[in-house]
């Protein structure tokens, strides 16, 4: 499993352990939609945008990906406050990285977004209204072993000589490989 797939299950079964202590009924991973009006409040966790920066010459980098977590809720009259009392027990939930243990380095809320729906197929269908967390967390990525699967060297010989008068060189090489 890729790590930023590894990080948004993390912060889903978070969630998804603390569902009555936040005040939601469910939480949903990536792109699942749900399409019961009954199922709210429910909060879907879903990855952003993802920037790089190399480390290592050997391809290592440290990469920071963008999280979040959006509530959904039914249009009613106090909509903004229910939202913003289940968003502050979320935050108390996620105010610190420590729950992704070595999956991450970093972690941290980077702001929120209160919406009225108009812009989200699932809360327009629902007349329901949203409220989205954004967290940023960092992780270190390598590049997998490509040559692993390569048969090592038995015997590598290379001989070369100088240019000649003429202005040409010479080498020539014998590499030997195991056969099977």
């Amino acid at each position: 499993m890729h790590r930023r797939t590894a990080i948004r299950a993390a912060v889903a079964a978070r969630l998804q352990a603390h569902l009555a202590v936040v005040g939601l009924t469910d939480c949903y991973a990536g792109r699942v939609q749900p399409t019961r009006e009954d199922r709210m409040p429910f909060a879907r966790v879903l990855l952003g945008d993802e920037s790089s920066e190399l480390l290592t010459d050997s391809g290592d980098e440290k990469r920071a990906l963008s999280v979040s977590i959006r509530v959904y809720e039914r249009a009613e009259e106090d909509l903004g406050a229910a939202l913003d009392a289940i968003a502050e027990k979320i935050e108390g939930l996620f105010w610190h990285g420590g729950f992704l243990g070595d999956l991450a380095g970093e972690w941290r809320h980077t702001g929120s977004d209160l919406e009225d729906g108009e812009g989200d197929s699932v809360a327009a269908r629902h007349e329901a209204g949203t409220l989205t967390l954004n967290y940023e967390c960092t992780y270190r990525w390598s590049p997998p072993d490509t040559t692993a699967d390569l048969a090592p060297f038995a015997h590598a010989h290379v001989t070369t000589q100088a240019a000649s008068a003429s202005g040409v060189a010479r080498a020539e090489d014998h590499i030997e490989l195991p056969q099977d």
